[in-house]
């Protein structure tokens, strides 16, 4: 055999470049973080897209309040935000429109019910949905700040559970937002795995490997032989 025959042959020792082995017990913690991750980013998506729609109306004139109390149950639930809009000038509200208003009876609380009807004075005589009886007092125009636009569901609880003194369920909101923040911050610790610099297999480059069995000065020297000698070389071979 030729020496032009014996040349060797490179062996790349990474065709492709090779991620963390995981265990099948890691492969699973890994499984499941990455579900818990998903349903607490659309969680997180859906809280703050419901907060954006309580802010957003400020831009136009309207204004959020938290309902606290259930009178206006089942269409309002304690917790939601009901955002109002201002009543123009010389507009009136029908029978049907939810108002927000200033309470004749207790000035120093809001109320948020129904237009029953509006009587000749132009009052209005209104009543939770969850109540039998309407409200004690008519409701002058000048107490009326708003009527209801939009309802934006269950974002004002941690209000509700403040108004209550109920801190067990404002506890665990807090618990259960700190821990998705942990899940966030840890998800990436199981996969992330620095290269040991002192690793030859984490080289993923083989152009600087040797050729197996070739010495590069020889190759040099090669390079200079003269035509009778490389006919000698090869007779020498055989």
């Amino acid at each position: 055999m030729t020496r032009a025959q014996q040349r060797p042959r490179y062996v790349a020792r990474h065709a492709a470049p090779r991620g963390p082995v995981l265990t099948r017990g890691e492969t699973a913690v890994l499984t499941v973080r990455l579900v818990l991750s998903a349903a607490v980013l659309t969680a997180s998506t859906a809280v703050l897209s419901l907060f954006v729609w309580t802010l957003l109306p400020l831009a136009v004139g309207w204004s959020p309040s938290v309902v606290l109390t259930g009178s206006m149950l089942p269409s309002i639930q304690p917790g939601d935000i009901v955002v109002a809009a201002p009543l123009d000038e010389g507009e009136q509200a029908a029978p049907g429109h939810v108002l927000r208003f200033v309470d004749p009876s207790r000035p120093s609380r809001y109320l948020l019910h129904r237009v029953v009807r509006v009587n000749e004075d132009g009052t209005y005589v209104t009543r939770g949905d969850a109540n039998r009886s309407e409200d004690t007092a008519p409701v002058p125009p000048a107490n009326v700040t708003g009527i209801a636009r939009l309802r934006v569901p269950l974002v004002g609880l941690p209000v509700v559970w403040l108004h209550e003194r109920d801190y067990l369920p404002l506890g665990l909101a807090v618990v259960a937002l700190f821990a998705a923040a942990q899940l966030f911050a840890g998800l990436r610790t199981l996969t992330d795995e620095p290269d040991d610099p002192d690793d030859p297999d984490s080289e993923s480059d083989f152009s600087d490997e040797e050729p197996l069995g070739c010495d590069p000065a020889s190759d040099e020297a090669d390079d200079d032989l003269d035509a009778p000698q490389v006919r000698r070389l090869i007779a020498a071979t055989r």
